[in-house]
């Protein structure tokens, strides 16, 4: 789910307490490969979160919320594996690297869901006509204007918007459906 489609409902505005609510399990693994505790990781997510709260309304909606708070949840189980002396001499060097192990994990997984929904989408398009599959790809993938294909197919702008309104719904139903039937991580 992107920024643009967290925003609040009922009062529209950008929430990255919700975000980041979002992203909690994933910064809990994340300081887990830190912390190597569960307890202690739980805490400095926990922290993470407090800073946030007290920080949210510096945060626009251009910003990475998940990322700044990898950050903060970074920095709070550095504090508290310090605090709790669990070790005495931290390795930078070894921190760094469980932490690009840990994006070089994050990434696969991000890479290997991107393939899955492409793969997702395009069994869902095959199932549309031929000119609906033109008109998806003269706006996504040519970045035409509803007027300009409206132009080129002899229709109305507002058929075409409405069109698109009704692809996309379609597709939307279609992928989530197929999507569901992968597993809860969708």
């Amino acid at each position: 789910m992107n920024t643009i489609e967290i925003m609040n409902e009922s009062t529209n505005t950008y929430d990255p307490v919700k975000i980041a609510l979002q992203n909690r399990r994933k910064l809990e693994i994340y300081s887990y490969t830190l912390t190597t505790d569960w307890g202690l990781a739980e805490d400095a997510v926990q922290e993470a979160f407090v800073v946030l709260y007290k920080k949210q309304e510096k945060l626009g909606e251009k910003d990475n919320v998940y990322g700044w708070m990898k950050k903060i949840v970074r920095d709070k189980s550095i504090d508290i594996i310090r605090k709790r002396k669990k070790f005495t001499n931290m390795d930078s060097d070894l921190l760094n690297l469980v932490e690009n192990s840990f994006n070089s994990h994050e990434s696969s997984l991000y890479q290997e869901k991107l393939r899955a929904m492409s793969t997702v989408l395009e069994d869902c398009m095959s199932h549309l006509n031929s000119e609906d599959i033109q008109i998806i790809k003269k706006f996504y993938l040519k970045k035409n204007s509803c007027e300009t294909i409206a132009e080129q197919i002899s229709s109305s702008v507002n058929a075409i918007r409405l069109r698109l309104s009704r692809l996309r719904a379609k597709l939307r139903k279609c992928s989530n459906g197929k999507l569901e039937k992968l597993g809860e991580s969708w």
